[in-house]
């Protein structure tokens, strides 16, 4: 029992708290005294000032001297007391010539912290999630740049681009004249469900540096949405049961946009949390 209360104790608020200051303090004094050990050694010892009967004289530079001084210049070198020079930025092309790689981009959230955007692509018939830095599975491709309609990537040191089903647009370009029904939406979202982005508009909202949701509204095709339940400016916490200010969660719900036709998703509104239930496949 003595154990299991010391052990929750640790892990209560309180105790991680306690146990955060501690180590920040150890951390303090650790520091501290690795810059007086630092000091003590940079500083040369006082000299003595000689009488004025006594000539003064010089003692030739011996080569432990100089040796000893090359080491207190490699010390503070290796302090960097001013900081650390950041390494050189990418040089990141928003074109670039269109990839060979045998890939398929079939989703996008693109964010505008690059860190949060999310590319889906396709290898095999296997869909997978990758973020910026990340290595397409199975190739030597990594993603350096995830933008709206394209992703950039980059292999054997030379850029290349993905767009974003290029099919499906050139498919929606030749659709019928009853387009702009909401049964003809359905049908290309159905056919293309990567498309989603021109019927819906998702921006991230942060708060204290923490996800608090996505921001809905409109895309460039507006039937949809105003079809759909949706209010303008709605708040989008969680797809499916999957809460998006998690970037695990908001991984797996985009991997879901791609082939499910229903969708439940929770937003705030007017500081309240409301359903709206998304069904794609209803004639």
């Amino acid at each position: 029992m003595q154990l299991l209360t010391i052990r929750d104790w640790f892990l209560s608020e309180r105790g991680l708290s306690t146990l955060q200051r501690a180590l920040i303090l150890l951390l303090l004094i650790a520091s501290s005294y690795q810059l007086a050990l630092l000091s003590w050694r940079l500083i040369p010892a006082p000299q003595t000032t000689a009488s004025p009967s006594a000539p003064a004289t010089v003692a030739p530079a011996t080569p432990g001297a100089s040796q000893e001084h090359q080491q207190r210049l490699t010390q503070i070198r290796d302090a960097a007391l001013f900081g650390v020079a950041p390494p050189a930025a990418e040089n990141i092309q928003t074109s670039a010539p269109k990839s060979r790689l045998n890939v398929q981009l079939t989703g996008i959230m693109a964010s505008s912290i690059a860190s949060r955007s999310i590319a889906i692509i396709a290898r095999n018939n296997i869909q997978q999630s990758y973020v910026i830095d990340e290595v397409i599975q199975g190739t030597d491709a990594r993603i350096v740049r995830i933008l709206p309609d394209r992703v950039i990537i980059s292999r054997q040191g030379l850029q290349e681009v993905l767009f974003l089903d290029e099919n499906a647009a050139a498919n929606e370009n030749v659709a019928s004249p009853a387009r702009n029904d909401i049964s003809g939406l359905r049908q290309n979202l159905l056919k293309n469900p990567a498309r989603l982005p021109d019927y819906l508009s998702i921006t991230p909202v942060m708060e204290n540096d923490k996800l608090k949701g996505y921001r809905l509204n409109p895309g460039k095709n507006p039937e949809f949405f105003n079809q759909s339940g949706l209010l303008a400016n709605d708040l989008a916490i969680s797809i499916n049961g999957l809460d998006l200010r998690d970037k695990g969660d908001a991984v797996m719900a985009m991997q879901q946009l791609t082939h499910q036709t229903e969708m439940n998703i929770t937003v705030e509104r007017n500081g309240a949390e409301q359903d709206v239930y998304i069904n794609l496949a209803q004639p």
